[in-house]
């Protein structure tokens, strides 16, 4: 995953969970995401894609869209096991931030911001296979 490590003392100053801090100003987003399964090795393929260019503030700034209203769970469809996507910031000191994805009053995903972040260029894919443990 990008970004350097961290100590304790670096995370005083730490803005809420999964918003960018002020000062930070990133190049670039990378998402990993699990892209499918490849049955006759046992594996998944987990996907990193670092995307960049035209339209980063505005994918940063759909990011931080609010999570909806909690509605009432009668009124919501069936919740999906998919494995969810994680989407990092990084800056041009290589630094990251995991910015949290926006969900809707169910619980479930915001289109919105997710397709501004698959709506900028990709600039570089990596593919690992992790082993499915049964």
């Amino acid at each position: 995953m990008p970004g350097a490590n961290t100590t304790a003392t670096d995370l005083l100053d730490a803005p809420p969970e999964g918003l960018l801090p002020e000062d930070f100003d990133p190049v670039a987003l990378v998402l990993c995401e699990f892209y499918g399964d490849r049955p006759e090795t046992n594996t998944q393929i987990l996907r990193e894609t670092e995307r960049s260019g035209v339209g980063l503030s505005a994918a940063t700034a759909a990011l931080a869209a609010r999570t909806g209203v909690p509605r009432d769970p009668e009124d919501c469809d069936t919740v999906t096991s998919a494995p969810l996507p994680v989407v990092w910031a990084v800056n041009k000191q290589d630094r990251a931030v995991r910015l949290g994805l926006p969900k809707d009053g169910c619980g479930q995903l915001k289109n919105d911001p997710l397709a501004a972040v698959y709506e900028l260029p990709a600039i570089s894919v990596e593919e690992y296979e992790l082993p499915i443990f049964s």
